[in-house]
């Protein structure tokens, strides 16, 4: 398993779950990013946050905090 905040730009890891069941991970469901799910870090802004992934043919932009949820494993 790895965390949100160890993959960098360019890497992609294959979502198996979340962190907490709450609102959030109903949103992120909501958005494709649902366990077997293959994510690529495209960019993150100046700051370090939202963050740009590409999902199933399109980008997404999330905050760290909700990509935080994410239980990854990397490819």
């Amino acid at each position: 398993m790895v965390s949100f905040d160890e993959l960098k730009i360019g890497d992609s890891a294959e979502i198996i779950g979340y962190h907490a069941n709450n609102a959030q991970v109903s949103k992120l469901q909501a958005m494709g990013l649902v366990p077997g799910t293959t994510l690529t870090v495209i960019r993150s802004a100046p700051l370090g946050d939202p963050i740009q992934v590409s999902v199933r043919g399109f980008d997404l932009g999330i905050s760290k905090r909700t990509a935080e949820l994410l239980m990854l494993t990397s490819l």
